[in-house]
This record gives C-alpha cells, structure tokens and sequence, in this order.
C-alpha cells in the first residue's frame, strides 16, 4: 500500500537534504583566515637591475607573521626572524614565495597594478584555517 506523504514528511526530507547540501560544501570549501601582500618593482640602476620588494601583513587584524617577516630598511629585501634567532634575508620573490609555501601558505592571486606612475606585481597569499 502506497502511504501518501503528508506535510510533515515533506518538510523533514526537504530539511535532511538542505543540511546535506550544506554540510558537503562547509567541509570542501578552503576557509582562509590570514591572507598577506608581496609587492615587487622593478628597476634599473648603474648598468644593474634593482627589486623593490616589500611585505604586508595588515594592521587591523592579528597576523601570524607579524613581527616574524619584516620589510628591509631600503625595501630591497625581507627579513625573517627565525625562532632559532637566526635571520633569514631575502631579496627576490622567488625566495619568498618558496618560503611562504614552506610554511603552509598558497599563492591566491597575481596581478599587475600601477601606484601614481610605478607598476608593481603584487601576489596575494592565504592560510587555511
């Protein structure tokens, strides 16, 4: 015999499947709670090409790297200071994008942008929860 559903069977299914739905995509999405800038700029000097590379970390809202990653003085460089007390001194991206990833965070976001007349490459980075 085929039971005819009424209201309330209804709602409890449509219920279980909305919560379903929800649950499956809380647990795949990537929750970040930090993110971080790397700006870089290129030029030239004396026959050379110079970088301008600096780090943000914000300072509205707690930061993990704050006061662990530093700009140089003359933003040729980073500076990480180490647990150890050693200091680790970088002067191109590359190094630091292979360190950021070494500590667990991931490159989001690349892109070209010009602050008044100076074009810099800025990469955006995330870490999960």
């Amino acid at each position: 015999m085929i039971k005819i559903l009424n209201l309330k069977n209804i709602l409890t299914i449509v219920f279980l499947s909305v919560n379903a739905f929800v649950f499956s995509q809380n647990s795949t999405a990537k929750n970040y709670k930090e993110y971080i800038e790397l700006r870089i700029s290129y030029g030239f000097k004396k026959n050379k090409i110079t970088t301008d590379i600096s780090i943000n970390t914000g300072e509205s809202f707690p930061n993990s790297l704050r006061g662990i990653i530093e700009n140089g003085e003359t933003n040729d460089f980073v500076r990480v200071l180490k647990y150890n007390g050693l200091v680790l001194i970088m002067r191109n991206e590359v190094d630091v994008i292979n360190y950021l990833s070494s500590i667990g965070w991931e490159l989001k976001y690349v892109n070209k942008i010009t602050v008044l007349t100076k074009e810099y490459s800025q990469y955006i980075f995330a870490v999960k929860e």
